[in-house]
């Protein structure tokens, strides 16, 4: 044996059996959501997500809240809150009823107020409603100790809705017209007839086709009677001044 040559117990290893260390390897540098993405093909893991993990996950959530007090309308808009530990406030979300702005706005109070904001990335669309979400939207991204659970559950809770009839144009111009997120709807016009079927086709159960798509109702995390303020898009700017006088912003 040449001199120079340091053989270890590792050396009549063959490569075929170095791959399961390889997925261990993966999973703990990925890990679980990354790492099901790589080895098995989107659509079966879009399946296992939504049959298996988010179910799961949600039970997790759901008797937490309930052991720790939490009253809430439905457990799946879980990530539809974003909470402001330094302001006191929690916004539920609601798609295409003015969340960008109303987004943008708590960021400059934040700003205003110097308290911490999350950094902007100027590339984006919408960087600040883009950097809000990330850094704020979903309960889960806090740590659902009992003393962060009771600061959610006492803070002022508000949401914005809209005229349905308007959201539904705005969701059809918007996410159908100008996204093309709906395959079989790609062919519509922007036009009467064109957002006439956009309506047949939420009525047979194109309603469960995206969360835009969900009523406003169906957005809530919390009870109806738990918000302390609903405002309306039509209003916004006189519901938006109440909110912020009545925290004192």
């Amino acid at each position: 044996m040449k001199p120079w040559i340091i053989r270890t117990k590792f050396d009549k290893v063959k490569w075929y059996q170095l791959i399961p260390l390889y997925f261990i390897w993966s999973f703990l540098m990925l890990g679980v959501k990354n790492f099901l993405r790589i080895i098995i093909p989107e659509k079966l893991y879009v399946f296992i997500s939504r049959k298996i993990i988010i179910p799961l996950r949600l039970r997790t959530y759901r008797n937490v809240l309930k052991r720790n007090g939490i009253n809430f309308r439905d457990e799946y808009n879980i990530n539809e809150v974003c909470y402001f530990n330094d302001l006191n406030l929690t916004y539920n979300l609601i798609r295409k009823s003015g969340n960008s702005n109303i987004l943008v706005i708590i960021y400059n109070v934040l700003n205003n107020l110097q308290r911490s904001t999350p950094s902007i990335d100027h590339t984006k669309d919408n960087p600040i409603a883009r950097a809000m979400r990330k850094e704020f939207q979903g309960i889960s991204k806090y740590q659902l100790t009992k003393d962060n659970l009771t600061k959610l559950n006492n803070s002022y809770k508000f949401t914005f809705v809209r005229n349905p009839y308007i959201r539904a144009v705005s969701i059809f111009r918007n996410k159908i017209i100008n996204e093309g997120i709906i395959d079989e709807l790609a062919n519509l016009k922007n036009d009467k007839s064109g957002f006439e079927k956009f309506v047949h086709f939420l009525e047979n159960g194109g309603l469960k086709r995206d969360k835009h798509f969900k009523s406003q109702t169906n957005h809530l995390f919390f009870r109806l009677d738990d918000y302390d303020y609903i405002g309306k898009l039509e209003s916004f700017e006189t519901d938006l001044k109440s909110i912020l006088m009545q925290n004192n912003l």
